[in-house]
């Protein structure tokens, strides 16, 4: 029987279910077969990934929104900020990238303290590691510095290289449109609705503009 669902399903989570409700059957058959047939010796369905890990209402990221829906959860799920404050950079910006150190570990320290709670704080981790990165190839580029920004990151920053070109991808993203920082949601569900968010914010002048308001 063709599963049909009105609730937006990935393909692969529709799958799990489809699945799992054709396992439920075929096992509700083969305990009939026994019951009226004695033990026959014949094998038993394959039971697939259960369905119920799909079963939590908290995560949202399995609809996919866009247009208007995503405009109206976004902004259904704003709050007032509260965050931890971090000491402003130098007037005239980060010269070298061993002047940008400290701020670096202090703030990647923040930002795993408080987890996915404060995608604020994802956001400005972002645009330092932007500001880093840039510092890097310069420095690379006039021969000061042989290591690769890899290599960087790990002795330095104990980050991975691609947790944080994730961290500069969103920031690149997010940080033209400040509102989008009163978020109450969590980095990781706005990190899998990035395409989404993408779309929004570029495809039309109305949401664009919302969201560039503080």
């Amino acid at each position: 029987m063709l599963l049909m669902a009105s609730y937006m399903w990935s393909p692969k989570d529709l799958k799990i279910i489809q699945d799992y409700q054709t396992w439920l059957e075929d096992e509700s058959t083969r305990t009939r077969t026994l019951r009226e047939n004695g033990p026959t010796g014949q094998p038993w369905p394959k039971r697939p990934k259960c369905a119920r890990v799909l079963d939590d209402v908290q995560r949202n990221t399995r609809q996919i929104l866009s247009g208007e829906k995503l405009h109206q959860y976004l902004i259904q799920n704003c709050a007032e900020d509260e965050f931890v404050t971090i000491p402003p950079q130098p007037r005239d910006g980060y010269e070298t990238l061993e002047g940008m150190k400290s701020r670096l570990i202090a703030e990647w320290s923040i930002v795993r303290k408080h987890g996915r709670k404060s995608l604020n704080a994802y956001i400005d981790f972002g645009l330092l590691l932007r500001q880093a990165f840039a510092l890097h190839q310069t420095e690379k580029d006039s021969g000061l510095r042989r290591e690769s920004w890899k290599t960087w990151l790990q002795n330095h920053v104990k980050i991975s290289e691609a947790e944080s070109r994730k961290c500069r991808e969103m920031a690149a993203l997010l940080a033209p449109y400040p509102r989008l920082r009163k978020l109450s949601l969590a980095y990781t569900e706005v990190f899998n609705r990035r395409e989404q968010l993408r779309s929004l914010l570029e495809s039309n002048d109305r949401y664009g503009s919302y969201w560039k308001q503080q």
